[in-house]
């Protein structure tokens, strides 16, 4: 009488699928006990931070450094910007200056081939000035706010704005969602600004 043996490779494949499991089982408890104390921006981008660098930035330790170059203080209506000839050097980092972090569009998957992985990579910090605009009122009083960004491009090792640009984000409805609070169409679109950064040439 013939016995037909077990396959080998059944057990070794229950066991990793059973690890596969419990894997992805605690990272939905880690993110749900996360979503307890922080709010879902911070959730999101550090989900998006494990997918696209496998853990935090690796240039997270050097964005004092980084902002540091951004131009806080210049006047930058002032800027001639018929001046500029916008370019990009080496790879780039992009730094939400207004949260002062590595921006979530850093790890647009867009700048995967631009984006430094490395401190030494870095030949481009392009800052992000996210700021609200009232673009009108409704009728029951409350504001209609629209998101904008200022982009400054800065090449890090002449510490010179090669180029600058504003992008809108998304127009607020017609009208008024909320009976107490302003309302606003949105953020900035990520691909937006990923988009003007590929359009730079390169050095």
């Amino acid at each position: 009488m013939h016995t037909e043996q077990p396959d080998p490779n059944e057990g070794a494949v229950r066991k990793k699928i059973g690890e596969i499991f419990e894997y992805v089982l605690g990272f939905v408890v880690i993110c749900l006990i996360c979503s307890m104390f922080l709010p879902v921006s911070s959730i999101v981008s550090w989900i998006r931070g494990v997918i696209t660098y496998g853990g935090p930035s690796p240039l997270s330790q050097y964005v004092s450094q980084y902002l540091g170059i951004c131009p806080y203080q210049r006047d930058l209506s002032a800027d001639n910007t018929s001046s500029f000839t916008p370019y990009i050097t080496g790879k780039i980092v992009v730094l939400d200056t207004v949260n002062e972090k590595i921006a979530d569009a850093n790890a647009n998957s867009g700048l995967n081939a631009i984006r430094a992985n490395d401190p030494n990579e870095v030949g481009t910090v392009i800052c992000l000035y996210f700021r609200d605009q009232t673009v009108g009122s409704y009728d029951n009083g409350t504001k209609a706010i629209q998101q904008e960004c200022d982009i400054i491009v800065i090449d890090k090792a002449k510490n010179l704005t090669v180029g600058k640009t504003t992008i809108d984000g998304p127009a607020p409805p017609q009208s008024a969602i909320r009976s107490s609070t302003d309302t606003s169409g949105g953020n900035v679109n990520e691909d937006d600004i990923a988009n003007y950064i590929l359009s730079l040439p390169i050095q």
